[in-house]
């Protein structure tokens, strides 16, 4: 043992490689559950970033287009129309939540 070289650095010497190979580990093991949940999924783990970017772009809430919206004021309209005919809501409802709707776009 050199007396330049404090008692305590043998155990630093010693933790940190450990603690290298723990972490390591650790990481292994989070890939390749990750792995394993993205094919169960359904996804290409080595390409799920960009699967998922595409069907988020692809997506209806994202959807450039007006077609989109226009459909879902189309389906709140019949919604609403839905719930008229079958008496849950007034005509003084109807009226206002159609109008809100509209109001919308």
């Amino acid at each position: 043992m050199s007396p330049l070289i404090p008692m305590w650095w043998d155990v630093v010497f010693a933790t940190v490689p450990l603690l290298i190979l723990l972490l390591l580990g650790f990481s292994i093991y989070a890939a390749i559950r990750s792995y394993r949940v993205a094919k169960q999924r359904g996804i290409d783990p080595l390409t799920a970033d960009t699967e998922l970017k595409t069907r988020l772009i692809q997506s209806d809430l994202l959807a450039a287009s007006g077609t989109s919206a226009a459909k879902s004021v189309e389906q709140r309209l019949a919604e609403v129309d839905d719930l008229h005919v079958r008496q849950l809501i007034s005509s003084a409802e109807r009226e206002s939540a159609r109008s809100r709707i509209l109001g919308e776009l």
